[in-house]
């Protein structure tokens, strides 16, 4: 329609960080998996009960083994040893050695009382036997606290008494402790924001295999935050995550394989990183993935494997982008059959979205009506929609629609007035058509633009 106005290029770039993690924190954050429950392992719990049947364990917990008892309930909670799952009975037996003082069976005591386990939730009784035996110096227990205190389960939120117990509990080691004080250290959480504090947590985590904890020390080599900036530091943390298959870790390999960052550049490495973040739904490697199909970067060209990538993302928040470019290649027919009804649909979901590109390529459909009905005023409506977030393209559209009395009445002021507006951004695409029309104005006329102008970008903070 607009011979010198090309709107549409083969792909738009989702907005993302290319090279390091897609976001350094929200992997480390203080996270809901993060369960302290003493994890039961009867062969940990007493060398003697190693060759013991049920029968045998059940006759040393009636005995006074507080290691039977507690195995004895881990029996019963998991339907292990030849014992059916019964959640009361595993109380019962928890509670017996929990109340002579064994700690693991505080823990899952308190465990079960906070998820319903065999009696109703009661997270006041959860918080009193995680402090019984936290008290005991449990390193479980102590990381269980912290979770409750981060995430205000049963007490007010208290990031400081989170801290105090994720430390007590990181100092003995336990991961998912050293993870957490790592992520409020970071974000200066209960604490003094501290990345030197923060990188070692996260260090003394990755160290025993963590990989969250090993991407977020990567990307504190990425980022020199509480580390020197090393990239090729960053890539080894990065690549030990991802070979956990850690989604974020993967992505962010991937990029780094793309640009050459850190690593060599390596297209090829790039998509076999990238396939294994999106296979896991990781939404950012789903569309880099995309990207790397619609463009034959490390694979060959495939326009179709791209379109697969794309509509996997394309319902999900803050994707127009996708939306915009699964709109474009359906309008153009790029590796699919071409289909402008499908490209209405898609420029539909992204200007609802409010991507201002997606609302002139739906105005044009409307205006040569390609895949709906023919209807200057629907086009109009769309230019005006983009027009009015300051897009160039849609300003000239709009101004059109005036100065041509094509969806709206004719008006030589608003027309003028868009133009304008259209070559204050991009002068050589738009200066010469403002000019000519501003020739046919009389200067009322100019002057009444020129302050609808200057009213719109005062509104615009322009």
């Amino acid at each position: 329609m607009y011979d010198n106005d090309v709107l549409r290029p083969a792909s738009r770039r989702l907005r993302r960080n290319a090279h390091g993690p897609v976001n350094p924190t929200a992997a480390s954050g203080i996270r809901p998996f993060c369960r302290f429950k003493y994890a039961f392992i009867p062969l940990l719990v007493c060398s003697a009960l190693v060759a013991q049947t049920l029968a045998d364990v059940r006759k040393l917990a009636d005995a006074g083994s507080l290691d039977a008892q507690f195995a004895m309930g881990g029996y019963y909670e998991n339907g292990q040893g030849g014992a059916p799952q019964n959640y009361e009975e595993a109380m019962r037996w928890y509670r017996r050695a929990a109340d002579k003082g064994h700690a693991p069976s505080m823990v899952n005591l308190g465990y079960m009382y906070g998820h319903g386990e065999g009696v109703p939730q009661d997270l006041a009784e959860m918080r009193r036997w995680y402090l019984k035996a936290a008290d005991k110096n449990h390193p479980s227990a102590q990381a269980n606290l912290g979770y409750m205190y981060a995430h205000g389960v049963g007490v007010s939120q208290d990031f400081t008494e989170a801290a105090k117990w994720y430390r007590k509990s990181a100092e003995q080691g336990v991961v998912l402790a050293q993870q957490n004080l790592g992520f409020q250290y970071f974000n200066g959480l209960g604490v003094p924001q501290d990345f030197v504090e923060s990188a070692n947590w996260y260090r003394l985590a990755a160290q025993q295999g963590d990989p969250v904890s090993m991407y977020n020390f990567g990307a504190a080599f990425y980022y020199a935050r509480g580390v020197h900036k090393d990239l090729g530091m960053a890539a080894i943390w990065y690549r030990a995550a991802a070979e956990k298959n850690y989604p974020d870790a993967c992505a962010s390999l991937g990029a780094m394989f793309e640009d050459g960052i850190g690593v060599p550049r390596d297209p090829v490495e790039a998509v076999v990183w990238y396939r294994r973040a999106a296979d896991q739904g990781f939404a950012t490697a789903q569309f880099a993935l995309a990207e790397m199909y619609l463009n034959g970067k490390g694979v060959a060209k495939d326009p179709a494997e791209a379109v697969k990538w794309y509509r996997k993302l394309a319902d999900q928040p803050d994707y127009s982008s996708v939306q915009l470019t699964l709109g474009q290649i359906y309008e153009a027919g790029t590796g699919v059959a071409q289909d402008f009804a499908e490209a209405a649909r898609w420029y539909r979901k992204a200007a609802g979205q409010d991507d201002a590109l997606a609302a002139v390529s739906l105005g044009d459909l409307y205006a040569e009506g390609r895949g709906v009905k023919q209807d200057d005023s629907e086009a109009a409506r769309w230019y005006r929609r983009a027009a009015e977030r300051g897009h160039p393209a849609g300003q000239y559209r709009l101004a059109h629609a005036y100065l041509n009395s094509r969806g709206v009445s004719g008006d030589p002021v608003q027309g003028y007035a868009w133009l304008e507006l259209a070559a204050s951004r991009d002068a050589a695409k738009y200066g010469a058509e403002r000019d000519r029309v501003a020739s046919q104005l009389s200067p009322k006329q100019l002057a009444d633009a020129q302050k609808q102008v200057r009213e719109f970008q005062a509104k615009r903070g322009q």
